[in-house]
């Protein structure tokens, strides 16, 4: 999460200062709602904390006075270093740590929601079996912190071929199906195992997508990848009749599955779930023309347009 915020620096200017290591103290202006207490849009910042101690001096910003505040033990002794093109080796050639996830179960959570939901990560990494920088962890974390407040998680990933099938418990064939690419239906499998104490769906589709040594930088079409791997998952889904309360969506890898699922299989048969959309890091992002788009099912004609963006 540090690594995240620190990213959103680069972009918003401060609101809120940390005034103890228990507590936010935000004294708000007179007038100001509720809804507003934590940030204005274009003015919010949180800085990359690189040290044991944050300090920060008294100062109004948008309105709102806040006070020196200052916190220690945010982050660990190691101190964060960031990707740059001109590494001599890419980050994601690069053995990353784990940042503390245990491949044990989580112990059970005295706190449990009333509202209990079936709750579907669909994303591109996993630590610690598909783990590049961060996004992994914060799957892994999310849906160990939501199974023990109750909630039924499952996670669906790309069953990449440099996964080491000896990181997954009880694994086994649960289905397979064909799910469209490029004009063409392709034969797919869909795996059910257990990684650090979570259900996952492993989807692997009978081409070359996914097939290498690394997470990424195989051989294959990397969008196109996605974007097939974006429409097998509610593929998947629909001939399953698995209808989930949240499909929680991560980074540009499977943008396209909320496009595929307000404009096709909410029509066919996924009627339950709504959708949730994080993008953990603005920098990397994914550029796709309407002709690669139209690629998974879509017209992705319709999508060129502002009208179309804003809908």
């Amino acid at each position: 999460m540090i690594m995240e915020n620190a990213l959103a620096g680069k972009f918003f200017k401060p609101c809120f200062h940390l005034n103890s290591r228990k507590s936010l103290v935000l004294q708000k202006k007179k007038g100001i709602g509720s809804s507003h207490k934590f940030c204005y849009p274009s003015k919010f910042k949180i800085h990359p904390l690189l040290s044991h101690t944050l300090c920060l001096s008294n100062l109004e910003v948008g309105g709102v006075e806040t006070q020196e505040a200052s916190y220690e033990g945010l982050v660990s002794d190691q101190q964060i270093v960031w990707p740059s093109p001109d590494d001599e080796i890419p980050f994601w050639k690069r053995d990353f740590p784990s940042w503390n996830v245990n491949p044990e179960v989580p112990n059970e959570s005295s706190v449990k929601d009333s509202d209990l939901m079936h709750i579907i990560h669909v994303t591109a990494e996993m630590a610690p079996i598909a783990k590049v920088g961060g996004l992994g962890d914060v799957v892994t974390g999310l849906a160990r912190a939501s199974l023990s407040r109750g909630h039924t998680v499952d996670i669906v990933l790309p069953f990449y071929e440099c996964i080491q099938k000896q990181q997954i418990n009880d694994l086994a064939l649960i289905s397979t199906y064909d799910s469209y690419h490029d004009g063409n239906w392709i034969p797919t499998n869909a795996y059910r195992g257990v990684v650090s104490g979570i259900p996952v769906i492993f989807i692997e589709p009978s081409n070359e997508f996914f097939k290498g040594q690394q997470v990424y930088g195989g051989s294959y079409n990397e969008l196109e990848a996605y974007l097939f791997f974006s429409r097998a998952c509610l593929e998947w889904m629909q001939v399953t009749d698995t209808q989930p309360d949240i499909i929680h969506v991560h980074e540009w890898q499977i943008g396209a599955l909320p496009l595929l699922y307000w404009d096709m299989y909410r029509y066919l048969s996924l009627k339950k779930p709504r959708i949730v959309l994080t993008i953990h890091n603005m920098e990397h992002y994914g550029e796709c023309r309407q002709e690669q788009l139209s690629k998974c099912g879509l017209d992705g004609s319709m999508y060129a347009t502002a009208e179309k963006v804003c809908s």
